[in-house]
């Protein structure tokens, strides 16, 4: 695994986390987040790096792609919305391992959503609840289109043959 020295990429890091409006974190919380977004960060270099075969300001004449910076990611996670710098060449982006193509929320924050859902919660409600406790709103399609997997389950459970062995 390389190390990789402080670089532009961590400079940046440690302004941009994204602290939710009006959120009062506790400062080890504040120092989590930012760590996070280091190690996530860090972890989108080095894969651009193995990818390239080549270190940052280095030469090759084997090299098939170029580095093209990197843009930021907003995640929700339970301390707050963090914002991950994932690292690009000209022809493709380097999510970190722990972040999936297209999710923006971590898993705690979607049981969150389907826990509150499945206690009776509306869909609206829902929303508010999570934004109360991540500081970042879901609408109620959002909410809907997280919890349909469960649509199959009930009607399995309506549909389940039933046995009378009371007697």
């Amino acid at each position: 695994m390389t190390t990789l020295g402080p670089s532009t990429m961590d400079r940046a890091v440690a302004t941009r986390h994204v602290r939710p409006p009006g959120a009062m974190l506790e400062r080890s919380d504040a120092m989590h987040a930012v760590e996070l977004t280091r190690l996530l960060g860090r972890q989108s270099l080095e894969a651009r790096d193995r990818y390239l075969g080549v270190r940052e300001h280095k030469r090759s004449s084997a090299r098939a792609d170029a580095r093209n910076d990197f843009y930021e990611r907003d995640v929700v996670t339970r301390l707050g919305t963090v914002r991950v710098p994932v690292a690009r060449t000209r022809q493709r982006a380097f999510l970190p391992a722990g972040l999936a193509r297209l999710e923006r929320r971590a898993a705690e924050v979607l049981l969150l959503i389907r826990e509150a859902f499945l206690r009776g919660l509306s869909t609206r409600a829902v929303g508010r609840v999570v934004a109360l406790l991540t500081e970042e709103a879901v609408n109620p399609q959002t909410v809907s289109r997280l919890t349909r997997d469960l649509d199959q389950a009930v009607a399995q459970f309506y549909q389940a043959p039933l046995t009378d062995d009371w007697r």
